[in-house]
């Protein structure tokens, strides 16, 4: 058997009556160049067959080898014979970057074709989207890889988390990768506004939106303490328009810090995401 890393070399030989050690030596032309590792056989006198296996071959070579043995009557050298090394098989690995990404983000699928040929190598980009009952669709046209084998597609935004597939096109065995799962995290906006009261508290309004709309979401604000984020209230977002949900939280603080607003969806397109923190001053320290 060959592949294109290892083979089994095979040959016929007769000890003669003396313990024989035997071996094969290969390599790219008939001057050889490597040996296989020596076998020692008892003596006998019936002919056998023999094998050993070799290991480190260039793809897709011509290599020469020869069956040599070795007893106390002398070295006995067998015919030259020839076998070829078989292709690299081809592989197909994708990521994505970023993982997740926000809804209305643009999203790249990188990858690699591995294997002999994977230079130049059309591909094409498939998707699926949540909740992935439908078949695998084309996404634009195909595109080549680079010599190194290495593609890119970019999205210019996701709306929903989907799963992704590459093929490569060329003629032959299409050669498919594994499902990627890119999710999609929420848009998640916050606005902070803040007064003081009569009693030296200040109550400070948290509102923003969600995107796209998720009526009914829990939307929880969170002050930073240390190295963790608090629950400091929570609400439900609630229709805005057909493309966002809108929260509107009032607390009241005596201190402020950073805060942000941390979303969890109602459905499973979409994955729980968080606005960008925001340091609040109450004019106290914190």
């Amino acid at each position: 058997m060959v592949t294109y890393a290892t083979a089994a070399l095979n040959g016929t030989l007769n000890p003669g009556g003396s313990p024989t050690t035997y071996f094969f030596q290969y390599g790219p032309s008939a001057k050889y160049g490597s040996q296989s590792l020596p076998v020692s056989l008892a003596a006998g006198t019936r002919t056998l067959n023999v094998r050993s296996p070799i290991a480190g071959l260039v793809p897709q070579t011509k290599y020469h080898f020869r069956l040599v043995a070795v007893n106390a009557v002398g070295t006995a050298v067998g015919t030259d014979a020839t076998f070829t090394s078989a292709v690299v098989p081809l592989s197909l690995a994708i990521g994505a970057t970023p993982d997740p990404v926000v809804f209305g983000a643009p999203v790249s699928v990188i990858g690699a074709v591995t294997g002999t040929g994977a230079g130049g190598r059309p591909v094409v980009l498939q998707q699926r989207p949540f909740p992935y009952t439908a078949p695998f669709q084309n996404v634009g046209n195909p595109g080549l890889t680079l010599a190194s084998g290495v593609f890119t597609f970019t999205l210019v935004s996701l709306p929903v988390t989907t799963q992704f597939q590459v093929v490569s096109v060329a003629a032959g065995k299409a050669v498919i990768s594994p499902v990627l799962t890119e999710n999609v995290g929420l848009a998640v906006s916050m606005r902070a506004s803040s007064r003081r009261t009569r009693t030296g508290s200040y109550s400070v309004r948290f509102s923003g939106t969600v995107s796209p709309a998720e009526d009914g979401a829990r939307v929880s604000v969170q002050r930073l303490v240390g190295s963790q984020w608090k629950l400091v209230a929570a609400t439900n977002a609630r229709h805005s328009s057909a493309g966002s949900s809108s929260y509107v939280k009032t607390v009241h603080r005596h201190h402020g810090g950073f805060f942000r607003v941390f979303v969890s969806p109602v459905e499973g397109g979409h994955v729980a995401n968080f606005s960008q923190p925001q340091l609040i001053h109450l004019g106290r320290s914190f």
